[in-house]
């Protein structure tokens, strides 16, 4: 049954919390034939065209949304950013040197193209002029297919990931078309984040020859805005200058045939004839693939966005990104052997093909700066500075993370073994809270479920990350549940004494339930005084099959909560930035207060030393260094902003649940804890008055709290008053037979008051000195002295008094 409700409860979070698809249900009235020849249409019109005459391309009309002035100014804010990234990098005290005005020779004067194919009429024709809205997007002096700066190296392939925070430009001269209705993907906030993936492409022979020139790209980009929601998911085509590290991509669809028009985007005339032959020769045979497969969808279009017939309203989307010129430290001597770009491309071979060649320096960081343009929607994004790293660097450092966690998640394992070990007897096994360790284990499932889906994100990484998830699936699934049925089993009769003892029934509610029983029975009733007989006692399972089925049912729940609050956790991510913050904050709190049920349960029974300090401290670090990594560590592998104050909330928050176990040990579990608030529960360590030993051994009310009988009272009672004089007393300690001193006090200090439940500490004992003594002793209900250590090594084993064998409550 409870099977069935988990899996019912999934579907149901499943069909909730899916993704609406009613846009990407459109009418199949297009057949394969139609759209090839629509494509076979684009490709014919990229042909004939030149360098900003488009023609009839589908996107590129100048009618509705299309306007050529508007992307005039998107790349006059291009040509702006790419000089603003070139000066800055002159501007570098690197890279002072004589040669700094000197320009590097075009890259294109010793390859074939530029002597086979740029010089054909046929590729630039003299008599057809761009349109002044398309002007160079060359920055001043330097042509985009040439490096940078003589002695700034640079990535040539930037297969990498780069975030950072984008901010929407005013350009009020940008035509904004009327939109009939509302369109997806667009951006209505002004500030906010994005993340890219850069992906190179194994270049195909019509490319072959253009590899150390540009290279295709293919690019993923995710927007976020600062109000929280569902990011913005945009999939691109590109082509990457590799010499000035200059991208140009643009996304694509049924009404915005951006790849077939990516030449009329690149920076100029040079740069649009070198990129048309090889994008015309690999679009024609990509059309044939498609028309031969007979598939549905073109190979451009991705997968998620493939739509036949009349498409949504969405966004399209050009991107410029320029990378950074990358600032190295000269003063090293290894340097002089070779240029900076020669050790780059040292570093960039390593990480593509593992050699074992010795690299100088670590990756340095992939930096950016972009331009986004959205011409239906009639929007442009900047950023300045994007940061990331190579995709082979953040693999090895998913890697160096997963490793990591395998070292912290074993520590932890360690520390539950020992904690299982010293926890092996019912005696201790009583005091430990089953919801602490219940909590440990949740979130250790949590961890499990975050390795296995990052391992299906990153492939790379995915057996170091599999094997974290392996530690913490040993951990929780087996160590973690083991202990909590083990505390389970120990603990089941407290919990049913606990149940058993609500509210009795009422003698007139008996009366009146026995009255109307008989007279269903159709006999008179009895009498008041009259005994009623009692039901036969049902037949019940054997204690073994009870404890397995109630324990199976925590389990189910366990695992139940643990999916749908999963779900919800990421299904959260979707929801308004105050909410999604609250909600995992809340999250964050709730998981780190493991060690809350462990005080409660300290208060509740009073007993200390339900675990080690070796695990309470171990434990806690373990968990508090995650917490630290992700919200305190700028390069962790989910490229999570720091908060640090999030770090310290979480960190003082476990750290008063672990002071708070301290003072519940030094001072007693009871320590300021209202009188009444809890039931009585026999304290240990009792404070012996003078003149009366006899009463101050059974408690303050005058009865003991534990059941004794009066044999074993006068059994033990024969030493109860102890051998010296002054403020101390001596006792013999039956289990090492070695002497007790037990420190006494004046009657008139207690006032006549027992302090059984250890509410008279600060006042009657810190006050006296003794309380610090009291911890060296113990006195049984039966009135029994030992040594502390003594009785509670005894106690480890069996909950009986060592000389007269009763039964003693739990420390």
């Amino acid at each position: 049954m409870e099977a069935s409700r988990l899996v019912l409860a999934v579907v149901i979070l499943f069909l909730i919390l899916s993704p609406d698809n009613s846009a990407n249900i459109s009418s199949r009235d297009f057949s394969i034939k139609d759209l090839v020849a629509e494509e076979k249409r684009w490709l014919g019109e990229l042909q004939n065209s030149t360098y900003g005459n488009v023609g009839n391309l589908t996107g590129f009309v100048e009618t509705g949304w299309w306007s050529p002035e508007g992307m005039g100014l998107v790349r006059a804010a291009v040509s702006d950013m790419v000089d603003d990234v070139f000066h800055r990098a002159r501007a570098d005290h690197h890279y002072h040197h004589n040669t700094l005005d000197m320009l590097p020779e075009n890259i294109l004067d010793d390859t074939p193209i530029k002597k086979r194919d740029l010089g054909t009429p046929a590729i630039i024709p003299d008599d057809s002029p761009p349109p002044v809205e398309y002007r160079p997007v060359e920055p001043s002096g330097i042509n985009p297919l040439e490096g940078p700066l003589s002695d700034a190296p640079i990535y040539k392939n930037i297969t990498g990931m780069l975030s950072g925070d984008w901010s929407r430009m005013m350009i009020p001269e940008l035509h904004k078309p009327t939109l009939n209705g509302t369109y997806q993907r667009n951006v209505t906030y002004d500030n906010g984040r994005f993340w890219m993936v850069v992906k190179e492409r194994q270049p195909k022979k019509h490319w072959e020859e253009l590899r150390s020139v540009v290279q295709t790209v293919s690019l993923t980009m995710e927007l976020y805005n600062d109000q929280g929601g569902q990011p913005i998911d945009v999939r691109m085509h590109g082509v990457h200058f590799v010499e000035s590290g200059l991208l140009v991509g643009a996304s694509n669809s049924n009404k915005f045939a951006g790849v077939f028009g990516l030449p009329h985007l690149t920076p100029s005339n040079l740069t649009y004839s070198l990129v048309k032959k090889p994008l015309n020769a690999s679009l024609a045979e990509q059309i044939d693939e498609h028309m031969e497969s007979g598939e549905e969808y073109p190979p451009w279009i991705p997968v998620d966005e493939q739509y036949i017939g009349t498409p949504p309203l969405q966004c399209e989307y050009i991107v410029y990104l320029q990378v950074h010129p990358i600032k190295m430290h000269p003063d090293v001597s290894w340097f002089a052997a070779q240029s900076q770009q020669s050790i780059i491309d040292t570093v960039e071979r390593e990480l593509r093909h593992r050699t074992g060649e010795y690299v100088p320096i670590a990756p340095p960081p992939l930096v950016g700066s972009a331009i986004i343009y959205s011409p239906d929607c009639a929007f442009v994004l900047s950023t300045d500075t994007a940061t990331g790293l190579k995709l082979e660097a953040y693999f090895d450092r998913v890697s160096t993370f997963a490793i990591n966690a395998c070292l912290i998640v074993a520590a932890e394992i360690y520390f539950m073994i020992r904690q299982m070990k010293e926890s092996s007897t019912p005696s201790t096994l009583s005091r430990v809270s089953f919801w602490t360790i219940g909590i440990l284990s949740l979130l250790d499932g949590y961890v499990v479920i975050i390795f296995i889906v990052t391992a299906t994100l990153v492939e790379r990484s995915s057996l170091a990350l599999i094997s974290a998830a392996f530690f913490c699936t040993v951990l929780a699934g087996f160590f973690g549940i083991r202990y909590m049925l083990m505390i389970y089993r120990v603990q089941l009769p407290e919990r049913r004494a606990a149940q058993a003892t609500t509210a009795p029934q009422t003698p007139a509610a008996a009366v009146a339930a026995a009255q109307a029983a008989a007279a269903r029975a159709g006999t008179l009733p009895l009498p008041v005084t009259a005994t009623t007989n009692q039901p036969a006692t049902p037949t019940t399972p054997t204690a073994t099959t009870t404890i397995r089925q109630d324990f199976s049912s925590i389990i189910t729940r366990f695992y139940m909560f643990l999916v749908i609050t999963g779900f919800l956790l990421i299904y959260s991510i979707s929801l308004p930035l105050f909410v999604r913050n609250l909600i995992q904050r809340s999250a964050l709190f709730l998981s780190l207060s493991f060690w809350v049920p462990q005080i409660y349960r300290n208060t509740y029974r009073n007993c200390r030393k339900g675990l080690k300090w070796e695990f309470v401290l171990g434990m806690s670090a373990c968990r508090i260094i995650s917490v630290w990594y992700f919200y305190g560590y700028a390069d962790n592998i989910a490229f999570a902003r720091p908060v640090r104050w999030i770090c310290w909330a979480s960190a003082g928050w476990v750290w008063c649940q672990i002071w708070i176990l301290g003072v519940q040990e030094m001072l007693g579990p009871r320590f300021l804890v209202p009188e009444g608030l809890f039931p009585p529960a026999y304290d240990y360590h009792p404070v012996l008055p003078l003149d009366d030993l006899e009463r101050a051994l059974v408690g303050a009310s005058g009865s003991p709290v534990s059941p004794t009988t009066g044999g074993a009272g006068a059994g033990g009672s024969s030493g109860a008053v102890g051998k010296g004089k002054g403020m101390h007393r001596t006792f013999d300690c039956a289990i090492c037979m070695q002497s007790v001193e037990v420190p006494v006090v004046p009657s008139s200090s207690q006032g006549g008051e027992g302090t059984g439940d250890g509410k008279g500490v600060v006042g009657g004992l810190l006050g006296q000195g003794v309380y610090v003594g009291r911890r060296s002793y113990m006195v049984t209900p039966c009135r029994h002295v030992f040594h502390s250590g003594c009785l509670e090594g005894w106690m480890r084993v069996r909950l009986q008094c060592p000389i007269c064998r009763n039964t003693l409550p739990p420390i």
